[in-house]
C-alpha cells in the first residue's frame, strides 16, 4: 500500500453501482466490501498489496477493513470469478480495468484542486482567494448584500471589483454567473466585473462563451491564475488613472511652470524638462533625452502632452517594479543596451515588458559591488 500514490477519492459510476450486474452477483455484505476493496486499490494505483512483492495476510486485511476473515475471502473469490479482480501473484489483487474507470485528467483539473487534492466546491474556492486577497491586503468583503443580490466577493478598490465565482465551468453555470454579474453591474455601474471558473486555462471554455463574456466586459479568472489576474486588473486600472493624472498634471513650461494643461494658452511654447516635479515625468524625460535628442531640446507643449499620453502607462510599469527612478533608470539603460546589441527592435513598452528581470541584474550589479 503505497501511500505516494493516494488518490483523494475514486468515482462512482451511478448507473453501474445500482442497475449493473455486481448487485446480482454479490450479496449486500460482499457489495460493501468490494467498495471497500476499490478504495484501498486507490491507494496503489488499483493493487491490493502490502508492497509490489508482499500480499497481505487475509487475517490482516479482514482487520484493517474490521470485518470476518470469511466475508473477506468469499468476496474475493467471487471477485476473481465475476472477473472484478485479478490475481497473478498469490495474495496480491489487482481490480480490473482500473485506469479505464478512472477520470479523465482533463476532468479532474476542474473539480480538483491541485494544492490540496479535495474537490473544488464553491465554499472552497471563495476561502482560496479571499485567502490571497488577505496575504495580499487588498480590502475586500464577502458575500456583500447590494440591490442586485448577494455579491461573492467584493473588492474595495477603486473602480471596486465584483468576482462571482463558480464549482464548474459548465455552461450553464456560466450562464447563471454571466446574469448575476449583469444584475450587480446595474447596481454598482462603476464596477469590475468577473467571473472565477475552476479551469486551468481560459481557452478550456468554448469560444461563443468567451465572446460572450468580451462583449459584456466581464473578466474571466481561472483557479491556476486568478491571484496574477487580480493583480494584473487593478495595475491596468491604476495606470489608466495615473494616465488621467497625468493629462491633469502641471505640463512645465519656461513661460507657465505652475498651470495646467487646460490653462496653457500657447501649447506650442518650449518645455523646460527640468521643471518635472515627479518621477513619472522625470523617467519619461530621461527616455526622451535618450532615444529622442533634438525632440528633448525642442518639445512643444502639445508635443510633450502627447510624450506622457503614449509613454505613461509603460512608464509607470518600470517605476512600480522597480521601486525608484535611480533603479528605473539604470535598468532602462540595461534593457536598452541589450536590445540594441541584439539588433531587435524596442521602444519603452518593449522593456517594461521585460522589466523584472534588468531591475534583478541591477539589484545582483549593487550587491557585488557591495
Amino acid at each position: 500500500m503505497k501511500d505516494k500514490n493516494t488518490q483523494m477519492w475514486i468515482p462512482l459510476y451511478v448507473d453501474k453501482w445500482i442497475f449493473g450486474s455486481t448487485r446480482i452477483e454479490l450479496d449486500p455484505a460482499e457489495r460493501s466490501v468490494f467498495i471497500d476493496l476499490m478504495a484501498f486499490g486507490a491507494k496503489d494505483n488499483g493493487f491490493i498489496r502490502a508492497n509490489e512483492i508482499t500480499p497481505y495476510p487475509h487475517k490482516h486485511l479482514a482487520g484493517i477493513l474490521n470485518i470476518e476473515v470469511s466475508l473477506l475471502e468469499s468476496t474475493l473469490e467471487k471477485c476473481k470469478k465475476f472477473n472484478k479482480i485479478t490475481e497473478e501473484v498469490t495474495g496480491i489483487y489487482k481490480l480490473c480495468n482500473w485506469e479505464e474507470y478512472q477520470l479523465s485528467p482533463r476532468y479532474i483539473n476542474k473539480v480538483v484542486d491541485k494544492e490540496t487534492g479535495e474537490i473544488i466546491s464553491e465554499s472552497k474556492f471563495i476561502d482560496k482567494i479571499c485567502g490571497y486577497l488577505e496575504s495580499s491586503k487588498i480590502p475586500f468583503k464577502r458575500e456583500k448584500v447590494c440591490d442586485g443580490g448577494r455579491i461573492d466577493i467584493y473588492l474595495e478598490t477603486n473602480p471596486p471589483i465584483i468576482i462571482e465565482v463558480k464549482s464548474t465551468a459548465c455552461a450553464e453555470h456560466i450562464r447563471s454567473g454571466v446574469r448575476q454579474l449583469l444584475e450587480y453591474g446595474i447596481a454598482i455601474p462603476k464596477a469590475i466585473l468577473c467571473i472565477a471558473l475552476p479551469i486551468e486555462q481560459k481557452n478550456e471554455i468554448s469560444g461563443d462563451i468567451n465572446e460572450r463574456l468580451k462583449k459584456y466586459h466581464i473578466e474571466l479568472l481561472t483557479i491556476s491564475n486568478f491571484s496574477r489576474q487580480i493583480a494584473e486588473i487593478i495595475r491596468q486600472k491604476e495606470a489608466i488613472r495615473e494616465d488621467k493624472r497625468i493629462e491633469e498634471k502641471i505640463i512645465h513650461t519656461t513661460t507657465a511652470p505652475d498651470k495646467l494643461v487646460a490653462d496653457v494658452v500657447d501649447k506650442s511654447l518650449p518645455v523646460n524638462w527640468e521643471n518635472c516635479r515627479s518621477d513619472h515625468q522625470r523617467f519619461i524625460a530621461y527616455y526622451v533625452a535618450k532615444e529622442m535628442p533634438e525632440l528633448y531640446k525642442n518639445a512643444t507643449q502639445a508635443q510633450a502632452n502627447g510624450l506622457f499620453k503614449r509613454y505613461g502607462r509603460a512608464a509607470s510599469e518600470v517605476l512600480s517594479v522597480s521601486g525608484d527612478i535611480d533603479t528605473a533608470r539604470a535598468a532602462f539603460d540595461l534593457g536598452r543596451a541589450y536590445f540594441v546589441q541584439k539588433g531587435l527592435p524596442w521602444n519603452l513598452s518593449t522593456i517594461s515588458k521585460n522589466i523584472g528581470e534588468f531591475v534583478n541584474s541591477v539589484i545582483t550589479n549593487k550587491r557585488s559591488i557591495k
